[in-house]
């Protein structure tokens, strides 16, 4: 009235303005009644709430247009273009979280007091209102992920708060649990600190996180202190909740070391509380997006010895501005500095609208932390109708159906209920199964692949099936199922004897022709610098040398100690048994060797079985200096000329003589001949070659028998090789490297499925075979018979619809099951 009162206006209430003597439309402006009076705008969901808690008995409305008044600089920025572009652009950072736990570096941790021990309690008793809302709220917390059934010790109850607006808000009572827990000093931020930050700036955007606390995981070792119980259930929490101690320091830590790079710069952090503050509009538009930018450099700086000097890159993107980075008239230093550490690598950028870019989305969400789909089998009217009219028609079960649907049954152990046709056996009523493949494959899936079955094997599936169903081929279909289920083939082990038959080398013809060679060690580092033992074994006499050298010494090295150990007495050999060490198998040995003349022949990759002969000598030779040396073991070195005597000096048992006597010839002269008396021998030289011959033939027999036997005896307990070129096998999961913070226990067993490309060596069963592993697995590719097992993939006419085999294959591709843009 004061405004109204202050000059003639004319009002139209028809059209809503206002208008002057002249007809011109006036600007409606009202001055405050007090300064601490506020102009706000009023929702109509706050509206309700507010008339429904304050409940007043009279209410006074004004709908107003307002005007900006003349020579007043505009604060409201809702409609400015740069910010609704800025805020279209963003717009799916605003969608509520889904659920997903993030990855981040900083996790709750609840750390109990000593002695501390379960808290009990009983549940509280609710209103019907109260449970209406907790089963809600239970079953959305459940979709998103943010809980998890339980069988923890823990169980704090919760209760019900009232909210300003009459809504209920869920508590858990934490109290006796907060008692026992270890409280963490991190600090908050003080709060007259934050605001003499904001100093001079004139923009601000406040962003408040929706289900911040949830977001932040707790620890997977700790996810049972927080379990809570009500009258529908045992729970736990994956995402951190509110109430807990130590809680709001685990969320501003995680906070602070999101915005670490720009706290105190333009940004301040309170909690769930961001507000980005600039002195300018265009700096604060760049702060708003600067969090962008720098994901790009954080990625460029993981991936920079890939991009860096290779060929032009794409960079796609879902934010359109950031392709044009380079064209902002003005940047502050720290986008400056970025900019020139970008400018050092060849790519050109690419926007994808995010909604189009699917492939990208897909691949940043954790799959270990995405809602599990759980699938039910339950028979709905459309499977009970197809049960009643398919056992008519099916060749396994009509007979019986019609016998029991005639007025006079002839006596059988089938009976029907509500339609169905039911079988007593073993004392149950087991609902008989139509000869239907997809309905089969379906109840097979369910009693063998459900997260509640868990790939047991084929007793458990049939002892569970056997509990409810019935039909002709129940063995055998379990069997075939669980033979060509992928995962079990992948994650189990193989309970059958080991493939391969043993297959003794070719026995060398003349002494010092063939010899064998390994490396042991390390031992305890000697004076001299030594600390392993490069062992060298006549294959044919079986003498023996053990020459000292560094276990981690370098090819050349090592030719030497070899040349001067052995080739120096004995001359050069023609092949030379060794395992794969990096050292034998490099450039300058395999050079090495052709000089000498001889020939290496390698052993199977992973599989010290192939030169048995040298790990029993290393076995021999640690077993004597162990009853050699000093407790403080620094004399290893001088006691090898001993354990080197005193084994070629002994009887072997694959030759029947000592290698001493086989390569020279006599027997080792010791202390005791000298008192005891020995017959004189000739020094004929022909009766010395005849006895060389002789012992020649009878090292040769005895090698032959000794094999013979050996080979008999493991072969007992073995199976002949079954694979053949192009066959799909996996491959022991022992024979890769790990990853960092990968447990093998926890690995699958076998890793694959490849083909077979073709075996190692002339003959086709092997027992090596070259196996197509991807490149990408940096394994050498040859793998004896025992460390692959035979894949039985399942043909699609056995199982038609069986269900996708969780977990994916690992053999670094993926099979396209849909394409969903192009």
């Amino acid at each position: 009235m004061p405004w109204l009162a202050s000059a003639d206006h004319t009002v139209n209430f028809h059209r809503r303005s206002v208008r002057d003597a002249f007809g011109a439309e006036v600007a409606c402006t009202i001055p405050l009644p007090h300064p601490s009076i506020r102009c706000q705008v009023v929702t109509a969901k706050s509206f309700r709430a507010t008339c429904a808690y304050e409940q007043p008995e009279e209410i006074g409305l004004c709908f107003l247009w307002t005007a900006a008044v003349a020579n007043s600089s505009p604060t409201d920025l809702s409609l400015d273009p740069r910010v609704v572009r800025l805020l279209d652009e963003f717009a799916n950072i605003f969608e509520s979280p889904t659920g997903v736990v993030l990855d981040r570096s900083i996790s709750h941790e609840i750390i109990l007091k000593a002695g501390a021990v379960s808290p009990k309690g009983r549940i509280y008793r609710m209103s019907e209102e109260e449970l209406e809302v907790l089963r809600a709220q239970l079953d959305d917390l459940l979709a998103k992920g943010w809980i998890c059934p339980s069988s923890s010790p823990y169980g704090a109850p919760v209760l019900f708060v009232r909210k300003k607006n009459k809504d209920l808000r869920l508590c858990i009572d934490y109290c006796k649990l907060n008692a026992q827990i270890v409280k963490n000093a991190g600090p908050l931020p003080r709060i007259d600190d934050l605001l003499e930050r904001l100093g001079g700036a004139k923009y601000f955007s406040k962003l408040d996180l929706k289900s911040g606390y949830h977001q932040i995981s707790i620890r997977p070792n700790d996810r049972y202190k927080s379990a809570f119980k009500t009258r529908y259930g045992h729970f736990e929490w994956a995402g951190m909740p509110f109430g807990l101690t130590n809680a709001p320091t685990t969320f501003q830590a995680a906070m602070t070391n999101e915005f670490r790079a720009m706290l105190d710069q333009f940004v301040l952090v309170y909690l769930d509380d961001i507000l980005v503050y600039s002195r300018s509009l265009e700096d604060h538009m760049g702060h708003l997006r600067r969090k962008e930018l720098l994901a790009f450099v954080h990625v460029l700086k993981r991936w920079r010895h890939f991009l860096l000097g290779q060929n032009q890159f794409r960079w796609v993107t879902d934010n359109n501005p950031l392709v044009f980075y380079k064209t902002q008239d003005t940047v502050n230093s720290t986008i400056a500095r970025w900019m020139a550490f970008i400018d050092q690598f060849d790519f050109f950028p690419d926007h994808i609208p995010g909604k189009s870019n699917r492939f990208v989305d897909a691949l940043s969400r954790r799959p270990d932390h995405c809602t599990a789909v759980y699938s039910t089998f339950e028979i709905d009217d459309d499977l009970r109708n197809s049960f009643i009219r398919d056992y008519q028609a099916d060749p396994e079960f009509r007979d019986k159906y019609a016998n029991c649907s005639s007025p006079n049954p002839a006596p059988s152990h089938y009976r029907i209920q509500e339609g169905y046709l039911l079988v007593h056996t073993r004392g149950k009523d087991l609902l008989c199964v139509l000869s239907d493949p997809h309905l089969r494959t379906r109840l097979l899936g369910e009693f063998h692949d459900a997260p509640a079955t868990e790939h047991f094997g084929v007793n458990r599936t049939i002892g569970r099936l056997r509990k409810r169903f019935w039909w002709p081929d129940l063995l055998s279909n379990v069997t075939r199922y669980r033979e060509s289920c992928e995962v079990c083939q992948r994650c189990k082990s193989r309970n059958h004897r080991p493939y391969g038959e043993l297959r003794s080398l070719p026995v060398p013809l003349r002494r010092r022709e063939a010899i064998a060679m390994d490396i042991t060690g390390p031992f305890p580092k000697h004076k001299t610098g030594v600390d392993g033992i490069l062992t060298v074994v006549d294959r044919l006499t079986k003498f023996a040398m053990f020459l000292p050298c560094r276990y981690h010494a370098k090819a050349p090295e090592l030719a030497e100690v070899l040349y001067a150990g052995w080739i120096r007495t004995k001359g050069y050999p023609k092949e030379i048994v060794c395992d794969r060490d990096t050292r034998f198998m490099s450039d300058f040995w395999l050079a090495l060797i052709k000089r000498w003349g001889s020939s290496l022949k390698p052993s199977s990759a992973r599989h010290p079985q192939t030169d048995g002969q040298m790990e029993r000598a290393h076995q021999t030779a640690q077993v004597l200096l162990r009853t050699l040396i000093r407790p403080d073991q620094k004399d290893w070195v001088e006691r090898l000329p001993d354990v080197e005597l005193a084994y070629n000096s002994s009887i072997h048992p694959a030759i029947g003589m000592s290698p001493f006597e086989f390569e020279h010839g006599s027997l080792v002269t010791s202390p005791l001949d000298t008192i005891t008396p020995r017959t004189a021998e000739s020094d004929d030289h022909l009766l010395f070659v005849r006895r060389m011959q002789e012992l020649f033939v009878k090292a040769r027999d005895q090698i032959a028998k000794t094999q013979q036997r050996m080979s008999q005896q493991a072969n007992r307990q073995r199976l002949p090789c079954p694979f053949r070129a192009d066959d799909l096998v996996w491959v022991s999961a022992a024979e890769f490297s790990l990853e960092q913070d990968i447990s093998r226990k926890l690995l699958p067993k076998w890793m694959g499925p490849w083909p077979i490309v073709a075996p190692a060596g002339d003959a086709p069963e092997g027992p090596s075979f070259t196996i197509q592993v991807p490149g990408h697995l940096p394994v050498y590719p040859v793998f004896h018979d025992s460390k692959l097992a035979l894949c039985m993939p399942a043909e699609h006419d056995d199982f038609p619809g069986r269900r996708s085999q969780d977990p994916p294959s690992m053999d670094g591709f993926q099979e396209v099951g849909d394409i969903i843009s192009q």
